[in-house]
């Protein structure tokens, strides 16, 4: 059986930062755009997405050293692209939820004809 994959918080957050920073980045890179995360939480995100098909991985050197560059492939589009989408779609939900617990007052037509 295939696991389901998932497109969480920290997944949507991270991948906002490679998208940020032209499709491709090293942990390095992308933990210094998420400045609020640790680049070990940063790094470890980057791994699964990358595990999960979302991103790719190549050497390539950072500063003096041959680190894991991250790209973003098709999939990872997309699924960026469904995710941040539900989002939205969740929050508009939201509002018109809260709207329909305020007291509308309807005005009766047959008053108004008398």
């Amino acid at each position: 059986m295939e696991k389901k994959k998932v497109f969480n918080a920290n997944y949507i957050e991270t991948m906002g930062a490679v998208i940020g920073n032209d499709g491709a980045g090293f942990s390095r890179e992308i933990a210094n755009i998420l400045d609020k995360r640790t680049f070990n939480s940063v790094n470890a995100t980057l791994a699964a997405m990358a595990k999960a098909g979302y991103l790719t991985k190549e050497k390539g050197v950072f500063g003096e050293k041959l680190l894991t560059k991250y790209s973003i492939t098709a999939e990872g589009t997309e699924a960026y692209n469904e995710a941040t989408a539900e989002k939205v779609e969740t929050v508009e939900t939201a509002e018109v939820i809260e709207d329909a617990d305020e007291e509308v007052e309807i005005e009766d037509e047959e008053e108004d004809a008398e």
